[in-house]
């Protein structure tokens, strides 16, 4: 009987620790994603601020 439990405890144990590693890889695919999304958020505002930057000399330019 006891060796049943034992099996079982190891049994759930395995099915616990598959579990958390699931949620884990979860999580920090979430995370890197949203890593990702916030670059790329930058990387638009970077090129936008590059543009106005551009057209403000070429305004200056122009006054001059």
């Amino acid at each position: 009987m006891s060796r049943l439990i034992a099996i079982t405890l190891r049994w759930l144990a395995h099915k616990l620790g598959m579990l958390l590693l699931i949620i884990g890889v979860l999580l920090v695919v979430t995370w890197l994603r949203s890593e990702w999304n916030q670059l790329q958020l930058m990387r638009d505002e970077i090129s936008a601020q590059e543009s106005v930057l551009g057209n403000l000399r070429s305004d200056l330019g122009e006054i001059q």
